[in-house]
């Protein structure tokens, strides 16, 4: 359960401890299962996060990482965000 930043620190999200996904407005954009797996707001699985945070589209390329301090890399390793939680983390790669 957190906030979820973009790169200039602006609040584009939040997650909570359901594991929703909310957009800037509130709004329910997606989810994330205990196992990791994201869904969007067509519970149509789009990707996953493993323990380590890296992050995987549903064909399991790798897209992103999410660092010990909450720091989010695309698959360039440019940082495109943060966030409170590994799972925001991985929202903002994938929803957001």
């Amino acid at each position: 359960m957190g906030y979820i930043y973009d790169s200039c620190h602006n609040k584009v999200g939040s997650t909570d401890s359901n594991g929703n996904i909310h957009n800037g407005n509130s709004s329910r954009v997606g989810s994330i299962d205990s196992n990791g797996n994201i869904y969007n707001s067509s519970h149509s699985k789009v990707g996953s996060i493993d323990p380590s945070g890296n992050v995987y589209n549903s064909n399991y390329s790798k897209v992103g990482s999410i660092d010990s301090n909450g720091n989010i890399y695309n698959s360039s390793h440019s940082k495109v965000g943060s966030s409170e939680s590994k799972e925001g983390g991985a929202a903002l790669l994938f929803i957001l």
